[in-house]
């Protein structure tokens, strides 16, 4: 559940190249950010519009109809427009797009929208947690919490791992109860400092287990299709909230890697 914003999600204030070609839209904290640099110039009030002063590596989003649109703060559910009652949502869960390809993960602002406070609540718990259950079952990746077997495991590895980093500034007390949880799962009589380092070696990847990103690091490996995968979140969270104020050219089918598609656009 993420915090309420008392600030704007969108900016529309224009940035241009040098050759006066509109490459984004930005907040008016980015634009200034430019300006106290001395990287560009104001050309227009209102909007605030810059100008950048050096040469861009590429051209930003000039071929994109979505990314050169404005639009409006205002929750994409029930248009309301109190920013203080709006937080960012961001339709692809972070736990799926933390394991996107690192060049499709850094361009995600299609698929953050802003939305109010409760209806974010709503879907997210009412449909969202739903469907991510359901992915757990599928790509065997809990969403919800452990499977039973994997408490014990996961429960000796943990204490390994405290013996390993922390040693002897453990309780001696302490250290015989972690031993403990060692022996028990792995029916060992005597623990040693080389069998400790084995079950780190040999079960590094549980510890994940016991980790947020745990169940998205899972599903995310067994996905062939990203585009389709992304193009259901899209679906899901408009056929369960119904959002009647999306922006303009915001699209369902939007590739994934659009913003390598601009890349190659800009080096034409």
């Amino acid at each position: 559940m993420r915090n309420k914003r008392n600030k704007v999600i969108y900016g529309n204030c224009r940035v241009f190249s040098p050759d006066y070609e509109l490459m984004f839209l930005c907040t008016e904290k980015r634009a200034n950010w430019y300006l106290v640099r001395d990287l560009a110039e104001k050309i227009d009030d209102n909007p605030l519009s810059i100008r950048l002063l050096f040469k861009p590596k590429g051209l930003g989003v000039k071929y994109d109809k979505y990314g050169l649109t404005d639009k409006e703060n205002k929750c994409v559910v029930c248009g309301t427009k109190k920013l203080e009652e709006l937080t960012r949502h961001h339709v692809i869960s972070l736990e799926y797009r933390k394991f996107f390809p690192k060049k499709l993960k850094i361009n995600s602002s299609h698929d953050i929208v802003p939305i109010c406070y409760k209806h974010h609540t709503e879907y997210e718990r009412k449909y969202a947690d739903k469907l991510k259950k359901e992915l757990g079952k599928k790509y065997n990746a809990p969403y919800d919490g452990l499977k039973d077997e994997q408490y014990s495991l996961l429960h000796a590895v943990k204490s390994a791992r405290a013996l390993s980093i922390h040693g002897n500034k453990i309780p001696k007390s302490r250290q015989n109860e972690l031993k403990g949880y060692i022996k028990s799962h792995f029916n060992k009589k005597r623990i040693t400092k080389k069998f400790i380092q084995k079950i780190l070696e040999e079960h590094s990847e549980t510890i994940q287990i016991g980790n947020k990103w745990y169940h998205g690091k899972k599903v995310m490996e067994q996905i062939e299709d990203l585009q389709e995968f992304v193009e259901m979140w899209r679906q899901h969270f408009v056929d369960c909230m119904k959002p009647k104020f999306l922006p303009k050219y915001w699209d369902i089918k939007r590739p994934v890697d659009f913003h390598v598609y601009l890349d190659k656009l800009d080096k034409k």
